[in-house]
């Protein structure tokens, strides 16, 4: 019977050192990765989370979460500014969670692969050599590699002990020109999703539009630099740039700012009868054709806004074509026009404008905008974004497929 116990407690034991040996490789090949030629460079990107003592210790995830900073500038439209964390101009506190950051491969939004790893939460002293989370309490076997000289920090967003602002003001405050009571952006940027491909009536279609404004001055505005830090997607991750001893590196070009206005609206419209010729009715919102065949728009609202992970204050909205559609002709496929326009009326309740030779659509392709009323084309999927100056408004079409 005692040889038997004895037995079993050495298999039990062997089993038991296995588990641990199998747990603790598998944390080290976790995370952001390092470059193939450097095996020791990847370590954990799930880390252990930051000791109490210190809500600034680098691994993890943010002790407290908060919205995205701005780090790219934006004008206030109108004169009413969105509320964003942090004083503008000033970077109130980088005391949170940091990830080490050396390299990248491809450009952004087509990345494949991000050398980047959190820090070891039992380094209490970070420095050389630069200990990467390898996921083993009490444990540091994986590192950063020192010797690159693309290594630096990058503090995440949405964590409330890492607060930043980019500058900010309104049109005159940032040294743009007001004419008449209007203030003319320079572009408008249609989403990829939008411009790349036809979408089918079980997809979900994010809508998004940046309006950007070149800076007019000498004097570039104040932009912080930001690196991809692990994610795609939903899960994308990014962070401020800083060395290796937390210091900010120094700020970005600044030749260009976003431009907000309170005044931004969403309308989304299914195109029957004859979808040529089109008329716009800016009261209510909506095309007709000539013989008023249109259907009634199946969204029609204020286009919200949001500081993305980027930090770049932008419209968006998740369109859910299998809940939100228009089942006109017995089926929810067909062409919708997504239309971006601006309430009130220019130089009079609205500051914010397009006008021909100053706001262009930025394109893919290099392909140029006309300013024409047209029904928008996109051979091979995707839409042609498409201005009219008379109306101060914008839109692209979409093809949703069965």
């Amino acid at each position: 019977m005692l040889r038997t116990f004895v037995k079993l407690t050495v298999v039990l034991a062997v089993i038991l050192s296995l588990a641990v040996a199998g747990s603790a490789l598998a944390a080290k090949g976790g995370g952001g990765g390092g470059k193939p030629d450097n095996p020791g460079g990847g370590g954990g990107g799930g880390g252990g989370g930051n000791k109490p003592e210190n809500p600034g210790g680098g691994g993890g995830k943010p002790d407290i979460e908060a919205t995205n900073n701005l780090s790219f500038p934006v004008i206030w439209g109108d004169e009413i500014a969105k509320a964003v964390p942090g004083t503008a101009d000033e970077i109130s506190s980088l005391d949170g969670v940091w990830w080490y950051w050396w390299g990248i491969v491809g450009t952004d939004p087509n990345t494949t692969f991000i050398d980047s790893a959190l820090p070891d939460p039992d380094d209490t002293d970070p420095g050389v050599p630069y200990y990467t989370d390898d996921g083993v309490e009490d444990s540091m076997t994986t590192f950063a590699p020192a010797d690159d000289p693309d290594l630096i920090r990058a503090y995440v967003q949405k964590d409330a002990y890492n607060v930043w602002q980019a500058e900010s003001g309104t049109p005159e405050e940032m040294g743009c020109a007001v004419t008449e009571g209007k203030f003319a952006v320079n572009w408008i940027d249609w989403g990829d999703d939008l411009e790349s491909v036809d979408w089918k009536v079980k997809s979900k279609v994010r809508t998004e539009v940046v309006l950007f404004q070149d800076n007019p001055t000498t004097e570039p505005w104040l932009e912080y630099d930001m690196r991809h830090v692990d994610g795609w997607g939903i899960t994308e991750l990014w962070g401020l740039a800083a060395d290796l001893n937390g210091i900010p590196l120094p700020a970005a070009a600044g030749v260009q700012a976003t431009v907000y206005t309170p005044k931004a609206r969403l309308t989304i419209q299914k195109l029957v009868g004859t979808p040529t010729g089109l008329t716009w009715h800016p009261d209510t919102h909506y095309w007709t054709d000539a013989d008023v065949t249109q259907s009634l728009p199946i969204k029609d609202a204020p286009y919200g806004s949001e500081v993305n992970v980027k930090g770049r204050i932008m419209y968006g909205f998740t369109w859910d074509v299998r809940s939100l559609n228009d089942m006109t002709g017995g089926t929810a496929a067909g062409v919708y026009r997504v239309t971006f326009s601006l309430d009130g009326i220019a130089g009079d309740t609205r500051q914010v404008c397009f006008e021909p030779n100053v706001t262009h659509i930025m394109v893919p392709d290099e392909e140029d905008d006309t300013g024409e009323v047209t029904l928008s084309e996109a051979p091979g999927g995707g839409g042609t974004a498409v201005l009219d100056y008379t109306n101060d408004i914008t839109w692209i079409d979409v093809n949703i497929t069965e």
